[in-house]
């Protein structure tokens, strides 16, 4: 188990799926994610991954080290190529834990922020034993909200924040974003953006996977890379490891 006492000590994580691998975050991804090119949509903007130079990233990540309360994973593409990272913080042994996910740019909108999600679950609520997982999304960031949706997530709550280093909504004097503009709001000097709180609890997850064709092929390709498919011989033997390693 990756625990020392209640401190989540992840640097040997590796998750193996179809087109993706999850893995802990190294010092030199944070040069990659650094040169990502930005968002076309400056809606999208909002959450690019900030270009910083590497005396900040050198400081970044030896607080990210020491910080017992956030861990990072790197998200790549089979060929490795870093295409983003999953985060988890406010962590509590056994209990809890809130996720945050991102990609660059030039890999959104083709399904790996599902795949990603669908990959770390088992291990999140299996492997490291953990009872919830929370979440705050963007009210405008529709591709997350899919995402969350389709992954289990209910939400709970919501509440106003600030937008971080990125300020700049003035895209929303044109025409096709004006109708956003609901969804963010000024106090004194600062620009705030409406969030929803989700929750995904490891008995709905539970139920979740036991509901996705019946826990048939999709699945135990989630959890073991190049699983049998439903007819081939051996998935009944795959079907039975994930179901006695999650649902003991």
């Amino acid at each position: 188990m990756r625990w020392e006492g209640d401190v989540l000590e992840d640097h040997d994580a590796y998750l193996p799926g179809r087109r993706i691998a999850i893995r802990a975050l190294r010092r030199q991804d944070l040069e990659t994610m650094s040169a990502w090119p930005v968002s076309d949509d400056p809606l999208y903007r909002l959450f690019d991954w900030p270009a910083c130079s590497s005396v900040q990233n050198d400081i970044w990540f030896s607080r990210l080290v020491s910080d017992v309360q956030r861990v990072y994973y790197a998200v790549e593409k089979r060929e490795q190529v870093l295409i983003g990272r999953v985060s988890l913080r406010e962590i509590k042994r056994h209990w809890s834990a809130r996720l945050g996910i991102g990609f660059g740019a030039p890999f959104v909108g083709q399904g790996y922020g599902t795949e990603a999600l669908r990959l770390f679950l088992p291990y999140y609520f299996g492997d490291l034993g953990f009872e919830r997982l929370a979440l705050d999304v963007a009210a405008v960031n529709t591709r997350a909200l899919r995402c969350y949706d389709k992954c289990g997530f209910k939400r709970v709550g919501s509440g106003y924040k600030g937008l971080g280093g990125y300020e700049d909504i003035s895209f929303l004097q044109r025409p096709e974003y004006r109708h956003l503009k609901c969804f963010f709001k000024t106090t004194g000097y600062h620009k705030r953006m409406l969030f929803y709180d989700m929750i995904l609890e490891k008995q709905d997850w539970q139920q979740e996977v036991l509901d996705v064709e019946g826990v048939g092929g999709d699945v135990d390709a989630q959890i073991v890379d190049d699983a049998p498919q439903a007819g081939d011989a051996g998935a009944g033997k795959v079907k039975r490891f994930f179901l006695s390693r999650f649902f003991p």
